[in-house]
């Protein structure tokens, strides 16, 4: 995922902790399925959307992808999405993270978070396509 969706590894990705409250982040669960059964929005407006926002090809089940959909999208700060301070559990840094925004990502945790949030820092394996990660800040 972190070609898809962080720049190439150069940003960094929040674990949040799910259903701890009502008040918190509630996502729900993509559905990966290998047959894409085409909605008719005209007919079942909510149903097909829901669709189109939650089901991929069964080919990315392995991301294990929760999602939350924002309708209010008028400008820069709408979408915004607020959430207690307590749902954050740990912090990934991409492999190419920029060092401004590394340090001031540890400045945060420590000043805001007393270091109860865990950040990790990703390097690529050099014997698997994987991503190997060293904790930086482990949580308390």
């Amino acid at each position: 995922m972190w070609s898809h969706y962080a720049n190439n590894h150069k940003g960094f990705c929040i674990e949040f902790y799910t259903n701890k409250s009502q008040n918190g982040l509630n996502p729900l669960d993509v559905n990966y399925t290998d047959s894409f059964v085409k909605a008719n929005f005209y007919k079942e407006k909510q149903r097909a959307l829901f669709h189109m926002v939650f089901t991929k090809a069964k080919q990315w089940a392995y991301e294990e992808e929760l999602r939350i959909i924002n309708t209010h999208f008028t400008d820069f700060e709408s979408r915004k999405i607020s959430f207690l301070k307590e749902d954050i559990k740990s912090i990934y840094l991409g492999v190419n993270c920029e060092p401004k925004v590394r340090e001031e990502i540890l400045s945060i945790v420590k000043k805001v978070y007393d270091n109860k949030v865990k950040v990790l820092e990703g390097s690529l394996s050099y014997n698997s396509f994987e991503i190997e990660w060293k904790e930086l800040i482990k949580s308390i």
